[in-house]
């Protein structure tokens, strides 16, 4: 049997205060981050990913805004989404 992982995000995620300080475009970056951490079952992002999940030129400010709003840390690789991971995936069965 093959478990696919859910990402769950809450309804008023663009009006939580971390993502209001974060700004629309770094709050986008964050929701594709979390597909791609949960698609690989990791909580870390590796720097080269970056600009692919963002798509923009500007992907390293994008992190910094995140990172200053308390949703990722930086990590000796890349950054961590640390417990937004957690919070948003959930196992289930295909």
């Amino acid at each position: 049997m093959r478990f696919m992982a859910h990402t769950s995000i809450p309804n008023n995620f663009f009006t939580l205060p971390a993502v209001l300080v974060a700004g629309e475009a770094a709050a986008v970056l964050h929701l594709h981050a979390l597909l791609w951490s949960n698609e690989n079952g990791v909580a870390d992002i590796p720097t080269e990913a970056l600009p692919m999940l963002s798509g923009r030129s500007d992907a390293g400010e994008l992190a910094l805004r995140l990172v200053g709003a308390g949703l990722w840390s930086q990590t000796a690789a890349g950054w961590s989404v640390g417990d937004a991971h957690a919070r948003h995936v959930s196992a289930v069965r295909s």
